[in-house]
């Protein structure tokens, strides 16, 4: 193998590598957002549930807590 071969897989390796790196760092980029996306929806339902949950101990329906009726046929 010559040096110019040599230096071309060189040159190759490191291309790859400099991909691999920018791939990572969008993954990692991507998976922060879902974690927050996560977090805030985890939050929401944790509310949701709390607000169901006292208006059940209330006495209410689900139905009756959202204003929504439940049709005849169910």
């Amino acid at each position: 193998m010559g040096i110019d071969a040599r230096e071309q897989r060189l040159d190759e390796l490191e291309s790859r590598v400099a991909w691999q790196d920018q791939t990572i760092d969008t993954l990692n980029a991507a998976i922060a957002e879902q974690a927050i996306a996560i977090t805030r929806l985890e939050e929401k339902l944790r509310v949701l549930t709390e607000r169901l949950r006292e208006q059940l101990s209330a006495g209410g329906t689900a139905a009756e807590s959202t204003g929504h009726e439940v049709p005849p046929h169910y």
